[in-house]
């Protein structure tokens, strides 16, 4: 037996028929950038680190504490983290032969944060005053073990680079934390560097529904 689907043409009280192609799956238009609506709701927030310390690339990813670490304050059957963006900009120094941002979640339930590291802007992109249930901490540990480090967005700079050289990681929900538990971010260049770099990271704080 055939089945239509019927919708309701958005902004308008006018039906229309839903169609699917040619796999069965349900087409669907994007009217708004991907994020939109996101930051329309007042989910989408802002860490900036830039007017804090700079801190220097590591080498390798670590495996017990990372440069950075933002903590999902909610309780359990709160709401989740998901790490959309993460930039990193060369604030002085020699960079290194390439650099690297490195995210990953921790494997079990975080040690608890409960205030932002020192000079951290936190901002909801919808233009309000605000805030997430989420802090960043600086070198926090890692619980439960190593996790896996996913890479992001490789920059090919070389040690003449410029001041003002960055690289911005597009994540786009990879790299979710569940409540209590923490997402990590670390600034890699295999072959070292003295250069600093300052950060800034774009996180939603979304009730996902997981049934």
């Amino acid at each position: 037996m055939q089945t239509k689907i019927r919708a309701i043409q958005r902004g308008t009280t006018t039906e229309i028929d839903a169609k699917a192609g040619q796999g069965g799956d349900l087409g669907m238009s994007q009217f708004l950038p991907p994020f939109a609506q996101l930051c329309a709701a007042g989910a989408v927030f802002a860490f900036d680190m830039t007017a804090g310390t700079s801190k220097i690339p590591v080498a390798a990813f670590p495996t017990t504490s990372p440069e950075w670490g933002i903590y999902n304050a909610n309780a359990g059957g709160g709401k989740h983290l998901v790490l959309l963006r993460v930039a990193a900009l060369q604030a002085s120094g020699t960079a290194g032969t390439g650099i690297v941002v490195g995210c990953a979640t921790g494997k079990a339930a975080a040690t608890l944060v409960s205030a932002n590291y020192s000079s951290t802007i936190v901002s909801c992109l919808d233009g309000t005053s605000k805030t997430p249930n989420a802090f960043l901490a600086n070198n926090p540990t890692i619980v439960g073990g190593t996790p896996a480090w996913v890479y992001f967005d490789p920059s090919d700079s070389v040690a003449s680079g410029p001041i003002g050289k960055g690289v911005v990681a597009k994540v786009d929900g990879l790299i979710i934390a569940p409540p209590g538990g923490e997402l990590f971010i670390e600034i890699v260049a295999p072959l070292g560097g003295a250069c600093l770099y300052a950060c800034t990271a774009v996180i939603a704080e979304v009730q996902l529904d997981l049934a």
